[in-house]
């Protein structure tokens, strides 16, 4: 008979643990579960950048199953190098977290485990990329595995986030910097749909997830903004006094354009986000 999972002392695994949302899911988990035992899944390049005795390399296995974590939290965007084929990118994204959930079927973790998957907005969409791809695939492998094996899963759907160590790349963080700075901004898409988050209350939804005694299977964070990126940018430049600064694209819109509204999960019982729509707009106004 299979040996069944010691649930005495929590064991949680972090795979994205240096990214973005991950940093601070991790200060989440050691503050909010003092009790518990966290290891964070380093490319192994980077076992020495500030994790000491958190780290385990991503390509040690045995180490993985040595732990015998009793969560996986998977918040990792993707381990894809650039410029891969499309199909090569799917699978490279899907290779670590698939190797170590088919390494964990061996363990206790398949009978009493949970995996806590952290999901895209775009993966309820129609829309199809390579990420997103990922995304919905992992989120059907981990359901079709946990239907044979004994572990529980959940995806946490998540909106678009925002907020302090952003990436000066994305779309918010530019638009910020570049009015700030007193230059023109020049924007071309206006009509995607952007539900927006700010990052410590999607690592607070992570830890309440984590936290929680069961989850259903597809778990929504409600955005505290949903709109479509115009709107959003004309709203920070006119709280930057920048209006002048921003240049929107002159295409016009056309007259029988839909723009696709997804619809989030259930939420988190209990719990909505903390930090508004007007509170962002109040830091991009402060950035002036």
């Amino acid at each position: 008979m299979a040996r069944r999972l010691s649930m005495t002392a929590e064991r949680i695994l972090l795979l994205g643990g240096t990214g973005f949302l991950g940093r601070r899911v991790l200060t989440g988990l050691l503050v909010r579960k003092p009790e518990a035992e966290v290891r964070v899944l380093v490319h192994s390049s980077r076992l020495s950048a500030g994790y000491e005795g958190l780290a385990v390399a991503h390509d040690d296995l045995q180490a993985v199953v040595a732990f015998e974590p009793t969560h996986v939290v998977n918040l990792a965007a993707g381990w894809s190098s650039q410029g891969a084929s499309p199909g090569a990118e799917v699978r490279a994204n899907l290779e670590l977290p698939v190797r170590i959930l088919a390494a964990l079927l061996d363990t206790p973790f398949a009978h009493g485990g949970t995996w806590l998957q952290g999901g895209s907005y775009f993966q309820l969409s129609s829309q199809s990329t390579n990420y997103i791809e990922s995304k919905r695939t992992m989120t059907g492998i981990l359901r079709t595995w946990s239907d044979m094996a004994g572990f529980s899963q959940s995806t946490l759907i998540l909106p678009h986030l925002t907020g302090p160590g952003e990436d000066a790349r994305r779309f918010l963080p530019s638009l910020i910097s570049t009015l700030a700075q007193g230059e023109v901004f020049e924007m071309t898409e206006g009509l995607q749909q952007v539900p927006l988050l700010h990052v410590e209350d999607a690592a607070e939804a992570v830890v309440r997830c984590v936290a929680a005694p069961s989850a259903p299977q597809l778990i929504g964070v409600t955005p505290v903004w949903y709109g479509d990126l115009r709107t959003l940018a004309l709203d920070i430049a006119a709280a930057m006094g920048a209006q002048d600064l921003l240049r929107v694209g002159a295409r016009p819109t056309p007259a029988d354009t839909v723009v696709e509204v997804v619809d989030f999960p259930p939420p988190i019982e209990g719990w909505s986000p903390k930090i508004p729509y007007a509170e962002i707009i109040q830091q991009a106004r402060e950035t002036s």
